[in-house]
């Protein structure tokens, strides 16, 4: 089944916002350009503004760059959310598999999560990791990430994206530093963890800048038959031309995610067997590999003393395929009396189809329950978009102007049998 999709969605506001520095001011560490004019505030203006009554309509809160480089390493995108009001997140498999986050009681679906302001939400599910039973789904990990702007509710159009109901959680790229350096770290823990990464910055090189990291983790998972490895690529480079008035920058994050699903399974066994307890790969299992694109390319302009303008295009791909098997020997019975996860049928549900299948798999395997033991679950998004916004620094408040534009389309396969 193929799906396209053309998802057009353009907004203008003006906010109120602290006045921005002019000048031929470098890009900070977190790589924005600095606009605005440089003045002097009186003493008497600067404790009137101090204790003036506040006008914002919404809340924001920031995950800093500090707090996300000491976190642990088993701490992913989602569940680091969790430490901040009003969101609630977990996950059910190691380096982010099965991820379930609320924020505000809204589910991911409800609200946005972007990177550099680029949606990273499907366009057809909802939500950024973890739908349409995408269960290992991960767009980016800490890797890649420099700090975290969250803004509670429907907020004003220079910081939303589609699916914004609840809120929109924006992740900032990591920079590149003006200094040559690097960094290998590795690390063991519990359930058989491990982790390493490492990191080299090129330093400036007639002003241009790169970032080059990569991070890998494996667990055997805190249940029984749900290891998993997540390998992530992150690069992120800046080129500062125009007297560093402008600059082109680029980001990309690969990360591919392989491991098992772990599934819920009945008190009882938990009982019976402790805690760690899973369906034993003989019984039931569901191997999946997904692998996620996110690429930019950008150009932010001083056009005069009070004008920015940033455009960017971005193009994004998800790659996801799930192979599930369930062994009729275990079917639930009078003597198996659970239900097993993706069980096989007694029904032979493709005499309904209107164009049959090439061969008939009861006959083939034996009986159809043996026919429909495997499941196989693919699905290909891939998306292009285009973000422009003109920021107008005037003297009283900052007036941003901008759209979002991007073509979608995904494909979807499943075959109940092998």
């Amino acid at each position: 089944m193929k799906k396209t999709a053309m998802i057009l969605a353009l907004a203008a506001a003006g906010v109120v916002e602290a006045p921005l520095v002019f000048g031929s001011t470098p890009t900070t560490d977190d790589g924005t350009v600095q606009v605005g004019k440089v003045s002097k505030v009186s003493k008497a203006a600067a404790e009137a503004k101090k204790h003036a009554p506040l006008k914002a309509p919404y809340s924001e809160h920031v995950i800093s760059k500090k707090t996300i480089r000491n976190a642990s390493s088993m701490a992913n995108a989602q569940t680091i959310l969790a430490r901040e009001p009003s969101i609630n997140a977990s996950s059910a498999g190691p380096n982010g598999v099965r991820s379930t986050i609320t924020f505000r009681a809204f589910n991911s679906g409800q609200f946005s999560e972007t990177f550099d302001g680029i949606p990273l939400n499907g366009a057809f599910n909802g939500g950024a990791t973890n739908q349409a039973s995408e269960r290992n789904a991960v767009p980016l990990t800490l890797n890649d990430i420099s700090s975290i702007n969250i803004y509670n509710g429907i907020n004003n159009p220079s910081v939303n994206s589609y699916n914004s109901l609840g809120g929109t959680i924006n992740y900032r790229p990591r920079q590149p530093s003006h200094k040559f350096g690097g960094s290998v770290g590795i690390g063991y823990g519990s359930f058989g963890t491990f982790h390493w990464d490492a990191l080299i910055n090129t330093g400036s090189l007639d002003g241009f800048r790169s970032l080059f990291a990569y991070n890998r983790q494996t667990s055997n998972g805190w249940l029984a038959n749900d290891g998993d490895q997540n390998t992530n690529y992150y690069y992120a480079g800046v080129m500062p031309y125009n007297q560093d008035q402008s600059k082109v920058y680029a980001y990309v994050i690969v990360n591919r995610n392989v491991g098992y699903t772990p599934h819920s399974v009945p008190l009882a066994l938990i009982n019976q067997y402790g805690y760690n307890y899973n369906w034993p790969l003989n019984y039931s299992y569901s191997s999946q590999t997904d692998t996620e694109l996110t690429a930019i390319l950008g150009d932010k302009s001083l056009l005069n003393s009070f004008t920015l303008l940033n455009a960017k295009v971005y193009a994004q791909n998800n790659n996801y395929h799930r192979t599930s098997y369930t062994n009729p020997a275990y079917d639930q019975s009078a003597s198996q009396p659970y239900y097993l996860p993706n069980q096989s049928t007694g029904y032979p549900f493709w005499l309904s189809y209107p164009v049959p299948p090439t061969y008939v798999p009861a006959n083939v395997f034996g009986s159809t329950h043996y026919g429909t033991d495997y499941h196989l679950y693919e699905e290909i998004r891939n998306t292009l978009g285009f973000q422009p916004y003109l920021r107008f620094a005037l003297p009283h408040n900052t007036v941003t102007v901008g759209g979002n534009v991007n073509y979608s389309m995904e494909a979807l396969r499943q075959i109940e049998w092998v």
